[in-house]
């Protein structure tokens, strides 16, 4: 199955919250995503995953995270429990992949 070759995963991003909107933290966001495409292209690579997780009890980190351009990943067979459709999936609003490609996490 497909496993990504490099994977960065972005435990914080903070921005003081008075600062937030401003596009501090959508510049950290970018500056971490072309570090690991650049990391990943020096060493021959041709993917590379930057992963965050997200806390149910975190409304306005899925939203931050959302207008950076990333996806909620559900494994396939918990799809009708997450509430995910095939349509969410064809339409590009979330990414299923099946427990061997989730392999990266363990």
């Amino acid at each position: 199955g497909w496993k990504p070759q490099i994977v960065l995963e972005a435990l914080f991003i903070a921005v003081w919250e008075n600062e937030r909107g401003g596009e501090y933290g959508s510049s950290l966001v970018a500056i971490l995503q072309s570090k690991v495409i650049e990391y990943a292209k020096s060493r021959g690579y041709v993917s590379a995953l930057l992963y965050v997780e997200i806390g149910f009890e975190q409304p306005k980190a899925k939203v931050f995270w959302g207008n950076n351009g990333f996806k909620p990943v559900v494994p396939i067979n918990e799809l009708k429990n997450a509430g995910v459709s095939n349509s969410d999936i064809l339409a590009g609003r979330a990414i299923a992949l099946d427990c061997r490609q989730l392999g990266f996490i363990d």
